[in-house]
């Protein structure tokens, strides 16, 4: 079996030949007949449609980018801060030239306000679970180790959630 065969079986061409004998039956079929045939064939290719239509999907952009970084990165340049809150932020050189309005930039710096706020909130989280397993471990202990664990964990300093309470404050 050659890889021609195998492609036409794909197709729902017999292998050997294929292209002859099916010619030769849409030749020889009595008027009607002929329009199951190509349901079937778009039925076959359905897959292979569908396949395409995903690969092409995820390669186009669907605007979801970001004009902005959080921490600067190649393409993303230019330091800016945000008019509310001072969240710091990167752009690209061609940021102003695409949002030279005020609603456009309060647009992007709302969204970059949001975006830095949950990561606070993350970052937050991560802290306070970091204290609470000192404290458990502290727990273990007896005597001076614990006292001295348990003072370690109470000035474990949470500057994430710092900020989260100072953006909360704001929004407020």
């Amino acid at each position: 079996m050659s890889p021609e065969d195998i492609f036409n079986m794909f197709f729902g061409i017999p292998p050997g030949g294929g292209r002859a004998r099916a010619q030769q039956q849409q030749y020889h079929r009595p008027n009607g007949e002929g329009g199951g045939a190509v349901n079937v064939n778009l039925i076959q290719l359905l897959p292979l449609l569908m396949l395409m239509l995903f690969s092409l999907l995820s390669s186009v952009s669907l605007g979801d980018e970001k004009p902005f970084a959080l921490k600067r990165s190649e393409g993303y340049v230019v330091e800016r801060r945000t008019e509310l809150s001072g969240v710091q932020y990167w752009v690209a050189d061609s940021f102003e030239l695409l949002h030279q309005d005020a609603a456009s930039l309060r647009k992007v710096e709302d969204r970059i306000e949001n975006d830095n706020l949950q990561s606070m909130r993350r970052c937050c989280n991560a802290e306070r679970t970091q204290k609470q397993k000192m404290t458990e471990a502290a727990n273990h202990y007896n005597g001076a180790d614990k006292a001295r664990m348990l003072e370690s964990a109470d000035s474990f300093h949470m500057r994430f959630c710092d900020e989260k309470d100072r953006l909360d404050a704001m929004r407020s």
